[in-house]
Order: C-alpha cells, then structure tokens, then sequence
C-alpha cells in the first residue's frame, strides 16, 4: 500500500493498493495439471482523475498458466497467459496450446490466443496469433541435451491477416558449462494499402544472446 498527497492549492491524494502472487504448484488435487507463473496487480483510489502511469503496463507483463503433463498420457496442454513452452521466442499468448507425443523425443500441436505483452516489438491491443508446431528433444541435463522447433502460424490484427510467418528455435546444451540458441522468424507482413508492398524478410535472428531485426 501507497499513499501520496499533495499539498496546497489544487492539492489532492491517492492511494494504491499492490498484490503480488507467485506459483509454483504441481499435480494440484492429485491430478496432472500444474499452476506456475507470476502476477501483480494494482488499485488505486484518489481524489483527482489520475493518469496511466509506466506500472500499469508493467503490470500486464505477467505470466502465468495451467499446464496438463501426464506421463501417462500421449497430450499435453497449457492455458493463460503464457510463452509456448517449446517456442518461447514466440510472442506471449493469451490463450493456450494442445499438443500431442509422437515420441519419447518429439511432440506436434497448435496455439492460440491474443498477443496482450505492451513491450513486445508487434504489440497491438487487438492483436491474436496462432498457428502450429513440431519439436524434437533429446538428451539430459546431466550430459549433452538439444531441443529443436519449427513451426509456422499467422499474425491477426482483429480477424484480418496481418502477418504469416515461419519460425525455428533450437537449442544444444552440455552439462552447466556450455549453451548454443539460435530463434528466427521468416514473414511477409501485409503492407498498409497506401504504402508498397514488404517483401519475406527475417524478423528476428538469436544466436546465444545476441539478437536483431532484419527486414528484407
């Protein structure tokens, strides 16, 4: 709890009340499904009409989701608001994902849902996305260990196409002590009808930590 008052003519006061909560919760109630992630949230009160401010879209920057893994059963699922486990370079999803094991080592399914992040480099507030995804992993963390995604989906702007693409994500670790990544994304945005047409380009490049946007 804040609370910050001004004084003088004009004076006024507001007060903000904060929650935060975080999860770390598996096989809830004996069952598969496991709650993780992270959420804040804020309500303030005054006695002036206030303005929105940096934390209220930091606040919308929360991650957190029910997720189905049964070694049991051949599906798997997640739902909130969430990164695709396999694809975390992927903008986060408000929505969720169904996958199915092919294998011990590799897993087919779809997502989808909207695109609610403010920081992401796409963001609109009626922005949705989804699309499809094949993975292939293997290995442990005790020795070497490789995960591999490919992928491809659409980008909506309300119901209306704004951004097909295809995307890979790799990954090969060995033990603590050495990680190779590499995320890329190949579109073809839709062009504002009074401007010409964009050409395929990259729209993100990973390799390690090192990133950057390329446009063809």
């Amino acid at each position: 709890m804040s609370t910050i008052r001004e004084v003088g003519q004009g004076g006024s006061t507001s007060t903000e009340y904060g929650i935060v909560l975080r999860a770390d919760i598996t096989r809830i109630y004996g069952t598969y499904w496991n709650l993780n992630g992270y959420w804040r949230g804020s309500l303030m009160t005054g006695s002036a009409p206030s303005q929105p401010i940096l934390q209220d879209l930091i606040n919308r920057t929360y991650l957190m989701s029910a997720s189905y893994i049964s070694p049991q059963s051949q599906w798997v699922a997640g739902v909130g608001r969430l990164y695709l486990p396999w694809a975390a370079s992927l903008e986060t999803i408000d929505g969720g994902y169904v996958g199915r094991k092919l294998s011990s080592k590799s897993v087919t399914g779809i997502f989808a849902g909207s695109t609610p992040d403010p920081t992401s480099w796409s963001y609109n507030p009626d922005g949705k996305i989804g699309g499809g995804f094949f993975n292939l992993h293997g290995g442990s963390f005790e020795g070497y260990r490789y995960s591999s995604t490919t992928g491809a989906g659409v980008n909506l702007i309300g119901w209306t196409v704004n951004r097909p693409f295809v995307f890979t994500e790799n990954n090969f670790s060995f033990k603590h002590t050495f990680m190779l990544y590499h995320s890329m994304q190949i579109d073809k945005p839709t062009a504002n009808s009074s401007s010409p047409a964009v050409g395929v380009g990259w729209v993100k490049a990973c390799l390690h930590s090192a990133c950057r946007s390329i446009r063809a």
